[in-house]
């Protein structure tokens, strides 16, 4: 039984066409007279105001709001436990009964209890199906064969929905080694069914169709250049062997993975970037550091030079 159904501000949602689709879910609901199940606590956490605003001018979000998916914030809220509390009844019935509480979120955290205590079976889902299962009340639904719910004409109603975040297409890094092990590209399903897979899933980090790579003049896809012999790649194929990163800056998680797999994140100095330095991406580097890591200090300078023979300093974030 599904008693929390929350739309999270990580993950995913910041991608407009899985965002519109779940208001495309509440709308259509509304339409055919399928209610949020009441039992359930909903929550709507955008990615960012301009996640709000198409929302709103797009006329979904006041269907959002009909079944419950009320803007509560930006930031972690549901996923980190900051979700409030049950409705009394539900909390108790839950209790009482030793029943197995479902919550389905967007985010990217299913731990045991970490939504709320008394939810111990948690699910991730995109958007558009956070609403479905709200609607459908539970998570134990085959949506290709079973109706999600009644409509206010008495008539069954089913979802026809599909989207996920395949691994597509069969020629990318993912698709290319799923068939060399004789999985047909109709058994590809998403990446999300594959996390434990590190080779599906390392193949799969640099295939957001919406990269936008400058080496390339703007060419859109998750391709580069590789460096020096100009071959067009995969961002996959061409990044093996990395081992440092240097950037204005980086995110506290994105930083720690780095580190965790021994890759040196360095950041220019202040008002310093690509940009102010005459840096075009095709040059060779020489960075001056310790082959010891354990000799690298955050917060050090590094001194770093070219082949085309500019030089500057960057810090070990």
């Amino acid at each position: 039984m599904v008693v929390w159904s929350s739309i999270r501000s990580c993950t995913n949602t910041s991608n407009p066409s899985i965002m519109l689709g779940a208001g495309l879910v509440a709308k259509k609901a509304c339409e055919l007279g399928l209610e949020v199940k009441p039992w359930i606590k909903t929550s709507l956490a955008p990615g960012s105001g301009v996640v709000t605003k198409y929302l709103q001018r797009s006329g979904l979000q006041k269907y959002l709001n009909q079944q419950g998916f009320h803007i509560v914030g930006y930031g972690c809220t549901t996923c980190i436990g900051n979700s409030g509390e049950l409705d009394e009844s539900v909390a108790s019935a839950i209790s009482d009964n030793d029943i197995i509480a479902d919550a389905v979120l967007s985010g990217n955290r299913n731990f045991e209890c970490r939504v709320h205590p008394l939810t111990r079976a948690n699910y991730l889902a995109s958007p558009p199906l956070v609403v479905a299962y709200a609607l459908a009340g539970m998570v134990d639904i085959d949506f290709d064969k079973e109706p999600i719910g009644t409509g206010k004409d008495g008539k069954t109603l089913r979802l026809i929905i599909f989207l996920q975040q395949g691994v597509s297409p069969k020629d990318s890094p993912a698709g290319k080694y799923l068939l060399e092990r004789g999985v047909q590209p109709k058994d590809f399903k998403s990446y999300g069914s594959r996390r434990g897979n590190d080779e599906v899933m390392t193949r799969g980090t640099f295939s957001n169709i919406c990269l936008v790579n400058k080496l390339l003049n703007g060419e859109i896809g998750p391709k580069t250049i590789h460096i020096p012999t100009g071959e067009k790649l995969h961002v996959f194929g061409a990044a093996m062997g990395v081992k440092a990163v240097i950037a204005k800056s980086f995110e506290r998680i994105h930083r720690s993975n780095l580190v965790g797999m021994r890759i040196i994140p360095l950041c220019f100095k202040p008002s310093e970037d690509a940009d102010t330095l005459g840096l075009m991406g095709h040059e060779r580097y020489t960075i001056d550091l310790t082959s010891q890591v354990s000799e690298i200090r955050q917060g050090q300078d590094v001194a770093v030079t070219t082949d085309t023979g500019k030089s500057f300093t960057c810090i070990v974030f």
